[in-house]
């Protein structure tokens, strides 16, 4: 059997009377659920003359409802066209003519792990143009087994399951204690040469126990009611637009309005109810106040839309539907701030090291390594593996299915390879030292060099420059640094877009300032694969229960990370109670990394605009050691710059 006419079972007649009982005894059990508003002959199994008789015999049955099959194509035995992951680009390209079917995907969006990347992409399209009318994500649940961890070296030969009837009945499981459990997938049963699909049945936006994923508060932002365009926002002025079919906005959505500054509330206020029919648009001006901006501090509007009651399908009175954010035009550059006029530092250049100390901090270099190996602030040590260049990640479900641990192992390597050409310390009129690191990365045969700039105000400016070598590099997964802190680093904070991880292709939570500790960032995937990555990091605090730890302020962003684990921790493990968590804190400070993709798992890349060429990359952050009892709170402190920080 096959796709092709000479071996589909759709176009061979001897199996015309199958096709025809399958599809009439479908009808006819389903004809009366109002839910079914389209008729599927079927899913991914050729073409031909008994799709043909099948679609017939349905417009004759029930003339109500079109009929669509995907492999039939733009032929007349079906109503629509239902690709099957068509990319963005193809989308656009149907939609740009007059078509006599519209466009809905039978399948796309794949979201399988840590992926539904680009999704706004198909979804700008969705909306500009109603030959386009969106599509249907595979899937929508995990099909995984809650099973009991089995003994070390023991292996399950069938699982003990957690499906029950009865009044503990939820979602189809029973309410369990997790712990001592997993969701386990192909593999994980039976003798080891049994064939299995690895976790590829583990692609949905919610987990087996309908946990939802970040990728699944994506499509709910995509989906949403309820559109604000800017049209003057110094005026207050946008456009509401109300995407409903049947349901005028005022009836079941309250609208409001907040101006945040640097994620903390300046002022807020109802929107009077629009009575705005289906479809229709209204410009609105907000009474927005007068903003004198303050320096350095970035200003958003945020809209948001929530129900006016409780509804039969289970939303309840202030549920969240729909939101929108939009920066401000109002900036004043950050000034920097005052040097204490007797604050200097002591620079130690030795054979092995170089110390540069100041008041209540000392920071230190590894020669023979190029790297910072020590600071310590008010007699904590903040480093216990050094701030290294990074290229790497825990490769994702998508990275796996285009085979890029194998296509970028490269930067694996580079990650490891780090060889010092030169290490130079000097100390600036102003006071400030400044310590250069020139390296190679001989695998690669490309340049690093790294600056740092320490203050006496105990701020470290950190500047990190690639310079590829080789013209037949590959794309790269990440262009940044990590570092680890010692035990004891448990709560992070930052500000950003969040709480939820976010990435250069799926980036559309709010920016606000978040808080939580670093096991509250890992991102439960069912293999173990890159997660908890915060894109667009204004800035970002780690610290211990002492309020002691270390800022980074990106110059302008940065994404970062933390978590418990290496990218070959997470990489090697099949499952996460297989991981060993580390006591220190893995902290990934960087420029930037590609994108999750979303297409499909199998061979798509994340898109071009997300990905890493290889070529020529520089970027800036500022470190600040800090204690929250003497310095004040990470935000306050990350405006107090000894030097300008750009935005």
């Amino acid at each position: 059997m096959g796709y092709s006419p000479g071996r589909t079972l759709g176009n061979n007649p001897a199996w015309k009377a199958a096709h025809m009982d399958r599809t009439a005894r479908m009808v006819e059990r389903d004809k009366n659920h109002p839910s079914v508003i389209i008729w599927s002959l079927g899913n991914e199994a050729g073409d031909g003359v008994n799709f043909e008789a099948t679609s017939a015999w349905v417009k004759q049955r029930d003339p109500s409802r079109p009929v669509q099959y995907e492999q039939a194509g733009r032929k007349a035995h079906t109503d629509l066209f239902v690709p099957m992951y068509m990319r963005p680009k193809g989308v656009a390209d149907y939609g740009a003519t007059p078509q006599p079917k519209p466009l809905i995907q039978c399948e796309y969006a794949h979201a399988m792990g840590n992926s539904t990347g680009n999704f706004r992409e198909y979804w700008d399209l969705f909306y500009s143009n109603p030959q386009l009318q969106g599509g249907l994500i595979w899937d929508w649940v995990d099909q995984g087994i809650r099973t009991r961890i089995p003994p070390a070296g023991v292996r399950q030969e069938r699982p003990e399951r957690t499906l029950l009837a009865g009044p503990e009945f939820q979602f189809g499981f029973r309410r369990v204690d997790k712990a001592g459990t997993y969701l386990a997938y192909g593999g994980d049963f039976g003798p080891l040469d049994v064939p299995s699909d690895f976790n590829f049945c583990m692609n949905g936006l919610v987990n087996a126990d309908r946990d939802p994923r970040p990728g699944l508060l994506v499509v709910k932002r995509n989906y949403q009611y309820v559109h604000v365009k800017p049209l003057d926002l110094a005026a207050g002025a946008v456009k509401v637009t109300n995407w409903h079919d049947f349901t005028p906005l005022d009836e079941v959505l309250a609208g409001r309005w907040a101006v945040q500054a640097d994620g903390a509330a300046v002022a807020s206020g109802a929107i009077p109810p629009l009575k705005l029919g289906p479809r229709e648009s209204r410009d609105v001006t907000l009474p927005l106040p007068p903003i004198t901006p303050q320096p350095g501090v970035e200003y958003f509007l945020d809209v948001s839309w929530t129900l006016k009651a409780n509804t039969p399908w289970g939303g309840r009175l202030g549920d969240e539907m729909a939101y929108d954010q939009f920066k401000l035009p109002a900036n004043r550059r950050a000034i920097p701030a005052a040097q204490t006029p007797a604050a200097t530092l002591a620079l130690a250049d030795g054979p092995d090291s170089v110390t540069v100390s100041g008041q209540a901090f000392a920071v230190q270099f590894d020669k023979a390594a190029g790297t910072m190996r020590s600071l310590r602030y008010r007699g904590t040590e903040l480093v216990q593996r050094p701030l290294r260049p990074d290229f790497w990640r825990a490769w994702t479900d998508n990275d796996r299915g285009a085979r890029l641990q194998t296509k970028l192992n490269v930067w694996r390597l580079a990650s490891e390879s780090w060889q010092v050409q030169g290490v130079r310390a000097a100390q600036a009129p102003d006071g400030s030292v400044r310590v250069d690191v020139d390296a190679v990365i001989p695998v690669i045969s490309s340049a690093y060099t790294v600056a740092y700039t320490i203050f006496p105000s105990g701020d470290i400016y950190v500047a990190a420059s690639f310079t590829p070598g080789l013209d037949t590099l590959p794309m790269l997964p990440r262009f940044g640094m990590q570092m680890a802190m010692p035990p004891g680093f448990e709560r992070v904070a930052w500000l950003g877009p969040g709480p939820e991880e976010t990435y250069s292709d799926r980036n559309e939570a709010r920016v606000g300032r978040y808080s939580g500790t670093v096991d509250g960032q890992w991102t439960e995937y069912s293999k173990p694969q890159e997660n908890g990555n915060k894109s667009g990091v204004r800035w970002l605090a780690v610290t211990n229960a002492k309020g002691v730890g270390l800022l980074a302020v990106g110059m302008p962003h940065l994404s970062a990370a933390v978590r418990h684990y290496t990218h070959e921790d997470i990489w090697n493990a099949r499952h996460t109670h297989e991981l060993s968590r580390r006591p220190e804190t893995y902290v990934n400070l960087d420029d930037r990394q590609m994108g999750v993709g979303g297409d499909d798992s199998w061979g798509a890349l994340a898109h071009e605009p997300y990905q890493l060429t290889a070529k020529a990359y520089s970027y800036r952050f500022r470190l600040r050691p800090f204690a929250t009892a003497i310095d004040g709170a990470a935000d306050a402190l990350a405006k107090r710059a000894p030097k300008e920080l750009p935005r």
